[in-house]
């Protein structure tokens, strides 16, 4: 199994950066190793593109269009899987907040089964959510 991960709105120290709002991570999943596999499919289309590696952020959407569709041929035949995970740094920062002070292994005072039964953690943190 291979995995190969990228994140997009890192903003280090300063997780309210009303630039970025949102942070995303997305990993392209394999049973085989896609560099070995695929590596001449992937620099051919670089090389069509005039770059020398396919990174969205460099090459903007007007470079990726026009290889998009063979790009996602590349995967299909890899019989990859895309996952992606977006979420929004205010709510990340509440659950972080919530983890500090609900987990029961940390804090003594909370019982056990508020925190680790999952539906009960969850109706907590959707309480404590709308107090922030």
């Amino acid at each position: 199994m291979f995995a190969y991960i990228d994140e997009s709105g890192n903003t280090g120290q300063n997780l309210f950066d009303e630039n970025q709002p949102i942070f995303m991570s997305a990993a392209l999943i394999t049973k085989d190793d896609f560099d070995v596999n695929f590596s001449s499919q992937v620099k051919l289309l670089a090389k069509r593109t005039g770059v020398g590696t396919l990174h969205a952020a460099e090459m903007g959407i007007a470079q990726i269009s026009p290889i998009a569709n063979d790009l996602a041929k590349t995967i299909r035949d890899a019989k990859a899987k895309v996952h992606i995970c977006k979420v929004k740094k205010v709510d990340l920062a509440a659950i972080k907040l919530f983890d500090a002070i609900f987990d029961s292994g940390e804090n003594l005072a909370v019982p056990w089964h508020s925190y680790n039964i999952p539906k009960l953690r969850l109706l907590l943190l959707i309480k404590f959510s709308s107090l922030l």
